[in-house]
């Protein structure tokens, strides 16, 4: 019998081991030492954005990243160490090595006796790596009905997943006939109550005809310390046929009233969705791991940097040794000579003045990259300086939303809060005691133009990043302590 199954099961091993989320320890672990090599393997794969990997929560997409790298590194058996440790499948691993073949319904009688009290993960996982090690261990994969039955499922999936625009619930997916007749209830229910173009008519629907439904939201958003953060997004045709779709598909009476509520729940809850997939884009785009690498150039960047220093060092030693040579030979020449010698001494100076200029820089560009550097990796856990009153500091943060800005001067009225986003900005800091940097809200061109002025007047400066107030007052502590005591 053949050994090998065409099917890609790569999306399908990272899911069945990102189910297992008492692996993580283990996974960082064998990640952090392969790091580099690790993340490199898993941008590069088409799996990267995968819908399997990036349907969930951060947490599970940043596991399952993890996991697609250490599954992708050439010569590297980390997953199958993962899979027969204790918190992996060890009986999994012990029955297929001492097996002289996979046969998937004899794993089914084996392990999946209790199986109405699994998931789905949990079921599919034991069958995928079942191929998997079968696959490793080189052995024959029987190719009974369990295994057709498994394989056409996971076949199944792979299409759906690999054609979701079409086969996953959409605009694309609701037919023609459906569109339209959500969208003539649709001007009905705009007649009665008001057209929605962005969320803010949303909002105000909800507080003039169901005020019920308007506090309900109000008491949700006040339990987590939120206000609603999306009423200036555009609301779409496809929103709105996307919500009423579903509930209009088999229903022969409408109730306009009763199909306006559901549209405004349906809304609220696709539209926190779209803001949670912006988060997560943005995490992954400036998560410290990107920054990591990001800082690996600059380091190899100051590597070169610091070898032409050198190079330029050795040059000055030589026009050094040249000066020594001519100063003996000044006796011996007239005005002319000398005046053409005190040329090339003055070109000398230029050049040596030069190279301690550029010298100096690097130095002071080493330690802002420092400084950024164990800001990105400070082990949160690490409190200092948590006795320290910032009343008695002058202290200016630059950048940071507006409402976390007003919260913190609420507390803290010494503090000073400037706009990181205005590029037009001519900062004045004169009279502070340390600057602090809000690095996520903000703009370059704001950034390098204050630290530029905290060179020049010699003012220490540091970062914040928690969006927390106590994390945040925590945080100026720390940078107080470490930069002014």
């Amino acid at each position: 019998m053949e050994r090998d199954v065409t099917l890609d099961l790569t999306p399908f091993v990272v899911e069945a081991i990102g189910a297992n989320a008492k692996l993580d320890k283990m996974i960082d672990e064998i990640y952090n030492h392969v790091k580099l090599d690790a993340y490199t393997s898993a941008k590069n794969s088409k799996y990267y954005d995968h819908i399997v990997l990036t349907n969930r929560s951060i947490a599970w997409e940043i596991r399952c990243k993890k996991i697609l790298g250490l599954l992708l590194l050439p010569d590297d058996d980390s997953i199958i160490d993962i899979i027969r440790s204790n918190q992996g499948w060890p009986y999994l691993y012990h029955i297929i090595e001492n097996s002289p073949h996979v046969d998937m319904g004899h794993i089914a009688e084996k392990l999946i006796e209790d199986i109405d009290k699994m998931t789905d993960d949990q079921v599919n996982g034991i069958y995928v790596l079942s191929i998997l090690l079968g696959q490793y261990m080189e052995k024959e994969i029987i190719r009974n009905e369990a295994f057709k039955d498994f394989t056409q499922v996971l076949e199944q999936r792979q299409h759906l997943l690999n054609n979701s625009d079409t086969e996953l619930y959409s605009i694309q997916s609701i037919s023609p006939t459906l569109q339209n007749k959500c969208q003539k209830l649709y001007k009905q229910m705009s007649k009665k109550y008001r057209k929605i173009n962005t969320f803010t008519n949303v909002i105000d629907i909800s507080k003039k005809h169901f005020p019920v439904l308007d506090s309900h939201f109000a008491y949700l958003y006040d339990s987590e310390y939120m206000d609603i953060f999306f009423q200036d997004q555009k609301v779409l045709r496809s929103d709105i046929i996307e919500v009423l779709a579903m509930h209009v598909v088999k229903a022969k009476d409408f109730d306009l009233e009763v199909l306006m509520e559901l549209l405004i729940r349906g809304l609220f809850t696709k539209f926190l969705l779209k803001e949670y997939k912006k988060v997560k884009v943005s995490y992954f785009q400036n998560n410290k791991e990107t920054l990591y690498l990001d800082i690996q150039e600059k380091d190899a960047k100051i590597q070169q940097l610091t070898e032409k220093i050198k190079s330029l060092e050795k040059r000055l030693e030589e026009y050094a040794n040249r000066s020594e040579r001519l100063k003996g030979q000044l006796k011996n020449i007239d005005k002319n000579h000398l005046q053409e010698l005190s040329n090339v001494r003055s070109n000398t100076n230029r050049k040596l003045s030069d190279v301690e200029d550029e010298n100096l820089r690097l130095q002071a560009k080493e330690k802002q990259l420092y400084r950024l550097e164990k800001f990105l990796f400070s082990d949160d856990e690490e409190k200092k300086g948590q006795d320290i009153d910032i009343s008695s500091y002058k202290v200016l943060l630059v950048g940071g939303h507006i409402n976390l800005q007003n919260k913190l001067i609420e507390l803290y009225p010494s503090i000073d809060c400037m706009d990181g986003s205005n590029a037009n900005i001519e900062p004045n800091i004169i009279g502070y005691d340390i600057v602090l940097f809000f690095a996520k809200h903000m703009g370059h061109p704001v950034y390098y133009k204050v630290v530029a002025e905290c060179g020049r007047l010699s003012i220490p400066y540091g970062y914040v990043s928690h969006t927390n107030i106590e994390l945040l007052v925590n945080q100026i502590k720390e940078n107080i302590f470490t930069n002014l005591k």
